[in-house]
């Protein structure tokens, strides 16, 4: 599983435009839905606690809430 990520993640950022890579490394080490990475902003993002609040998602072209009710927080990179 692991190996087919990592080859995954390789070959998006070797061939999509810098953007697009990204947000798939975003979407593989914080466990976003695509609409949740498509709807965080900067303010969402804490460096100091190296967390990510997930506070809404983009849903059929429009910006709402996510499917829980709950605002996670999600660690993102490596310690």
């Amino acid at each position: 599983m692991y190996e087919q990520l990592a080859t995954l993640l390789v070959t998006g950022a070797r061939t999509l435009p810098h953007r697009d890579a990204t947000l798939l490394l975003l979407c593989a080490d914080a466990g976003l839905r695509p609409g949740e990475a498509l709807a965080v902003e900067w303010e969402d993002f804490d460096a100091t606690a190296r967390t990510l609040s997930i506070e809404r998602a983009v849903s059929q072209g429009q910006v709402g809430p996510t499917k829980t009710d709950e605002l996670p927080r999600r660690g993102i990179g490596s310690a």
